[in-house]
């Protein structure tokens, strides 16, 4: 009787062990997915304004939570996320002074359906516009 009571006790504990670890690596790989993905985002746009002086700026925004539904966990003390909603939304700016990073916080404030915002949104294309006042 001891035997089986310390086989059972053996597997639980293993189960648990193995359940634990799953779940702890699917973790890990989507966070690391999404810190990786926002990484290479954010450097391309910097890349972009800094490599080609003809450019003001250039931003990437997508919906809330369209990445992977867990802005409100984000790490906001960078400049890739809003600090107050965690969403990921970069900004590349040189206005004469070499690149400058920023993060937008256009999408969610009102007016959030200027054409810069609502065309690329509602159209998947891209769109191209004059410099204006966007640094907010």
């Amino acid at each position: 009787m001891a035997f089986a009571a310390s086989v059972l006790a053996s597997v639980l504990v293993i189960a648990s062990i193995l359940i634990i670890s799953h779940f702890v690596d699917a973790t890990v790989a989507r966070l690391t997915t999404r810190e990786l993905t926002e990484t290479a985002a954010a450097e391309v746009l910097y890349q972009f304004v800094d490599g080609e002086p003809i450019f003001a700026g250039a931003w990437f925004v997508v919906e809330a939570n369209a990445l992977d539904g867990n802005d409100a966990n984000v790490e906001r003390d960078g400049w890739l996320a809003h600090p107050d909603t965690g969403h990921f939304r970069p900004y590349v700016y040189n206005f004469g002074n070499g690149a400058q990073c920023h993060h937008l916080t256009f999408a969610d404030a009102e007016g959030a359906q200027s054409d810069y915002y609502r065309v690329p949104l509602t159209s998947g294309q891209p769109y191209v516009m004059n410099p204006g006042p966007l640094f907010d």
